[in-house]
């Protein structure tokens, strides 16, 4: 008697166990879903206004990541979850929150979060009025990377900064 109480009690737990992991996993999957629907309607509307059902999706991406960090503080997905929200922010034009979490992240981050995220923190100063900042930034991760999509995708955003500054010069060199 003793020991099936001990057992149902060990199978209770591993269910729990495994039951609040699915949760949490299946919850960040439902945050990348939202977010990767939202940047296909943002991509191919480029250069205009981003689509209300685009800004909605990245704010239930945010909701759901937000979910992950508040039901799961320690789990493994903690930083990608931020790294979420601070992206699904910056596309919804709150670039000051971005911002601040995205200095939470770098502070745990491992190396290649932490290029992305120092590349998404470049892209808030921009936005939030500091190019220059931006720009040094952005060069320091082209320097510094070996992943070509960072590289990549810095050399793209100097382009852009050049061309809001009307810098058609640098802008050609980068694009």
């Amino acid at each position: 008697m003793f020991k099936t109480k001990i057992i149902k009690s060990i199978w209770l737990i591993l269910f729990i166990s495994i039951s609040s992991s699915c949760a949490y996993f299946n919850t960040f999957y439902n945050a990348e879903k939202y977010y990767q629907e939202a940047d296909i309607i943002r991509k191919e509307k480029e250069g205009r206004e981003i689509p209300l059902s685009a800004l909605d999706k990245y704010g239930k991406s945010i909701q759901k990541s937000q979910v992950v960090l508040d039901k799961f503080p320690n789990s493994k997905l903690k930083l990608k979850a931020m790294l979420l929200i601070s992206k699904s922010r910056f596309f919804r034009k709150d670039y000051a929150n971005a911002l601040n979490q995205l200095k939470l992240i770098e502070f745990e981050a491992t190396s290649d979060l932490l290029v992305e995220t120092k590349y998404w923190q470049a892209m808030c100063k921009w936005k939030l009025g500091k190019p220059q900042t931006a720009i040094n930034e952005l060069l320091i991760i082209i320097d510094d990377s070996d992943k070509n999509s960072f590289m990549a995708n810095s050399y793209l955003s100097l382009s852009d900064i050049y061309l809001e500054q009307n810098d058609q010069e640098n802008m050609l060199l980068y694009l």
